[in-house]
């Protein structure tokens, strides 16, 4: 089915016995924590003999992540099977000021490779369970940009390559799930020739964000319409063909310690066929988001995020897609670092794909319920347990129970 095949490619998987690979090299805009880690005590591979420590203070910074995820369907049409995967992620951040002397200056390189199996299959959902599966294991560039810094922080730009679920229609509580649904809407992710530019395709882009007042954010972009190459989905692609278009979103909202309010919206310039009639059709759509943490005093805090998304559902599979959930961190006093997260979303199909597509159930609901253990130095374990209710739109489907643990090594 076209829509499962465009959101399992903006999704992201190892075989029991494979591993995943992937490089990142230079970091315009480090997304590393301003204050360096303990890394002998946060990092597998250490501080490399105080060599880490010296170049963080020359402005390089690097980062490694390996993620190792297993998953069996423990109800459904393939109960008792298994499925594994991988993924590396490799980044060298540099602060260009105290590395060149460049100044409000950073820069950002990151290479990604995933391997494995495909557990998104397991339930034969619509959104997938596991979102570091891809369509074709390979080894990519994933982004590369440079980022610029004005008026005392308050207006930066971005150029290069670009991952759009980075800075748009993001919420950081939502990142602890497994499931792609809640990195980015499912209504978004499926849309375009190859869908947007993020996870694991992304395309070039140029960035503005604009913060005129304390909170206050406005940010909008412009991104090649088709990330890759459709035709040669192994390593990094840069087409600008004539036919690709350009693919425009714009996000305003508020942002202040442990509070993100905001509204989106995002269109493609070329014209995509209408699902049902297939005459030129415009694509677009908008989306809200909210997020707050509050504490619980000796029991930690919990953060409470919820984002709505919907499109035209002219040239697009899906009309809309929502989720909300809530993530308690620290719950346990010996713990503090430990997270359990409980979420839910639901996607709705469109009344032309329905129209055209035969009888389907127009909505597939997920809940996911997972529980992230950091053990130190650098290895976390994450259990994670999911149930999809009416899987891939099939009338009368019986709910889908799949049980995984992920594994993630930084160093």
């Amino acid at each position: 089915m076209k829509i499962r095949a465009l959101v399992l490619a903006a999704a992201g998987k190892l075989s029991p016995a494979l591993v995943v690979v992937s490089l990142g090299l230079v970091a315009p805009a480090l997304r590393a924590a301003e204050t360096a880690p303990d890394y002998a005590q946060e990092r597998i591979s250490g501080g490399w003999s105080g060599a880490r420590s010296s170049l963080d203070a020359k402005g390089y910074t690097f980062e490694g992540v390996t993620k190792i995820d297993g998953w069996r369907e423990l109800s459904g049409g393939t109960a008792g099977s298994w499925r594994g995967l991988g993924n590396l992620d490799l980044q060298l951040g540099i602060d260009a000021e105290k590395a060149f002397g460049w100044k409000d200056t950073k820069l950002f390189v990151y290479g990604l490779g995933d391997a494995g199996g495909r557990p998104n299959e397991l339930p034969g959902s619509l959104a997938g369970i596991d979102n570091i599966e891809v369509g074709t294991p390979a080894f990519r560039l994933y982004e590369a940009w440079i980022e610029r810094n004005f008026a005392a922080g308050r207006v930066s730009v971005l150029a290069g390559l670009h991952d759009l679920n980075s800075e748009f229609y993001v919420t950081d509580a939502s990142g602890l799930f497994l499931g792609p649904t809640f990195g980015i809407g499912t209504e978004m992710s499926a849309t375009g020739q190859t869908g947007p530019s993020i996870f694991p395709s992304t395309s070039l882009a140029l960035r503005v964000r604009v913060e005129p007042w304390d909170g206050v954010f406005l940010q909008t972009a412009a991104y090649d319409g088709a990330p890759g190459d459709p035709n040669n989905p192994r390593g990094t692609h840069l087409t600008l063909g004539a036919g690709e278009g350009t693919l425009y979103v714009a996000e305003a909202g508020w942002q202040s310690e442990g509070t993100h309010l905001g509204v989106g919206g995002w269109r493609y310039s070329a014209k995509f066929p209408d699902v049902l009639t297939g005459a030129p059709a415009d694509s677009r759509g908008a989306y809200l988001l909210a997020e707050h943490k509050v504490g619980v005093g000796a029991l930690g805090d919990i953060a409470f995020f919820g984002r709505y998304g919907w499109t035209a559902a002219d040239a697009e599979d899906f009309r809309s897609s929502w989720s909300a959930g809530a993530v308690w961190s620290g719950l346990l006093h010996s713990h503090p670092e430990s997270s359990l997260g409980l979420a839910v979303a639901q996607a709705e199909l469109s009344n032309k794909f329905l129209a055209a597509n035969g009888p389907l159930a127009r909505r597939e609901t997920q809940v996911e319920l997972t529980w992230e253990e950091p053990l130190g130095h650098g290895i976390t374990i994450q259990p994670d347990l999911q149930l999809i209710h009416s899987p891939g739109g099939a009338i009368g489907a019986k709910d889908a129970w799949t049980g995984g643990i992920r594994l993630k090594l930084e160093f």
